[in-house]
């Protein structure tokens, strides 16, 4: 084994995750080049100072609880974004067929008074028909001699 593989593995052995072969390696290397040992007595003597924190025993079904919470607001807020985002679509789309319904209506209208040869008058009754304004003529005072 050389130096940089040792180097690499020294934690590894600390935490007695290294298989059989390499561990002997490591061990075989250690005897054998001085400047590794040193190394490796320094990381241990480190390593070994370091206490690790104490968790309570339900800390790992806290964690699943915090995750699985998280994950159900985070979906929560996904599927009211894709709602909002639907409905957006909906009321778009009905705002544009009711535009084009009405430029429609009012372009029949105006093709309507213009084919029948109408006056003013007439193309004003017949343009505010649907509002039930009945003889507009009386309602605006208009007659034929003030024209």
């Amino acid at each position: 084994m050389d130096c940089k593989k040792a180097h690499n593995n020294f934690i590894f052995y600390l935490d007695n995750e290294l298989n059989y072969p390499e561990q002997k390696d490591l061990e075989e290397h250690l005897k054998h080049c001085t400047s590794c040992q040193k190394l490796f007595d320094d990381i241990q003597s480190t390593y070994s100072q370091t206490d690790a924190p104490k968790i309570s025993e339900n800390f790992t079904q806290k964690v699943m609880d915090y995750t699985f919470n998280r994950y159900a607001q985070t979906k929560s807020v996904k599927q009211f974004i894709k709602f909002a985002r639907n409905l957006a679509a909906v009321i778009l789309f009905m705002l544009v067929s009711l535009s084009t319904l009405i430029v429609v209506s009012e372009t029949n209208k105006r093709q309507y008074a213009k084919s029948n040869n109408s006056s003013e008058t007439e193309f004003i009754n017949y343009y505010f028909s649907d509002l039930e304004v009945y003889n507009l003529e009386s309602y605006y005072n208009v007659t034929k001699e003030d024209q």
